[in-house]
């Protein structure tokens, strides 16, 4: 996992359960939108469901290990012809709040 300064960056509660999303409006063509989108999430996470918008997907996330952090892979396909195919990692990291 590559070594990330979290300052600003998202964090999350253990107890908490909290949504986390990734904006594609500035990588899609003007009437190209978001088809599908799948969401790889680790063991000690749990997806509580997700969902995506034309431009916007999110996650729901519950559970976490305090002083770790989770890689989640989201993948996006869309309506383009061909179809693109966007592949995004968050890094959540576990933190006392």
């Amino acid at each position: 996992m590559p070594d990330i300064n979290y300052k600003n960056k998202i964090s999350k509660d253990a107890l908490s359960i909290l949504d986390f999303s990734i904006d594609l409006s500035d990588l899609l063509q003007t009437t190209e939108v978001v088809q599908t989108s799948s969401w790889t999430v680790p063991s000690g996470l749990t997806a509580v469901t997700n969902t995506h918008g034309d431009s916007i997907t999110t996650v729901w996330l519950s559970g976490g290990i305090l002083n770790t952090t989770y890689e989640l892979i989201n993948t996006v396909l869309t309506n383009s012809t061909p179809q693109r195919t966007f592949v995004n990692r968050l890094y959540i990291p576990i933190v006392k709040k």
